[in-house]
């Protein structure tokens, strides 16, 4: 008798689970927010630093500009502590020319747009009188700024060297050519007076008391003129 054929196990097929997409882009959403996140926060507290340290470099470069203009400053005053002259500066609508001269000298100053001279500056050792027992004072250096051309007045000043009052001869001022005049300009008293071209205008620089030569010939060689 045979024996009984056993029937072969059958096995359950267990079906394929499908992937589930919806999880995996939730998965790579939540990564890349979380990397951009991380992102930002850097981008973000680099900046923050370098706003920081611009400001901080700002601060730093103000702090140190001042304490160098502070030490300019203080340079810049003691040279001029130092310095046995101190200067006039003329306005620029006046020529913006400069006259150094010795500061323990007294000067007088007119400046005036309209009038002529437009600048009139006298310096002296001692007091500036404006006048002597009823006469012209003279000063140890007289500078005026008129509206002429320095041609108008050079013919003005030849007719007096034709008239053998006063010599001519040529001389610089701030490296500009200037006519040198000396003589009894005012027909009484020895002076000498230099003009200066400046544009269609003209500086005079005169020396009316020669006791005071020398300083006249310093203040014209420290003469600084815009031509």
């Amino acid at each position: 008798m045979n024996p009984e054929v056993q029937p072969e196990p059958q096995y359950a097929v267990q079906p394929r689970r499908g992937v589930n997409m919806a999880a995996i882009l939730l998965a790579i959403m939540t990564i890349a927010v979380l990397i951009l996140g991380t992102l930002t926060t850097l981008e973000f507290s680099v900046a923050t630093k370098a706003k920081a340290d611009l400001k901080t470099a700002v601060s730093q470069a103000a702090r140190q500009a001042k304490s160098d203009q502070k030490a300019a400053d203080k340079t810049s005053q003691e040279k001029l502590s130092e310095s046995p002259f101190r200067t006039y500066k003329a306005p620029v609508l006046l020529g913006g020319f400069e006259i150094k001269f010795p500061k323990n000298w007294s000067a007088y100053l007119i400046e005036d747009d309209n009038g002529s001279p437009q600048i009139d500056l006298a310096l002296q050792p001692d007091f500036v009188a404006k006048s002597i027992n009823g006469k012209q004072a003279l000063y140890a250096a007289h500078i005026k700024f008129v509206r002429q051309a320095t041609a108008e007045l050079n013919t003005q000043y030849q007719a007096k060297v034709a008239a053998k009052q006063a010599t001519a001869s040529d001389v610089t001022v701030s490296q500009i050519k200037a006519t040198q005049y000396r003589g009894k300009l005012d027909g009484q008293n020895e002076s000498i007076l230099v003009l200066v071209p400046v544009r269609d205008k003209t500086i005079l620089i005169a020396c009316e008391d020669l006791h005071y030569e020398p300083e006249f010939r310093e203040i014209l060689a420290q003469a600084s003129i815009i031509p």
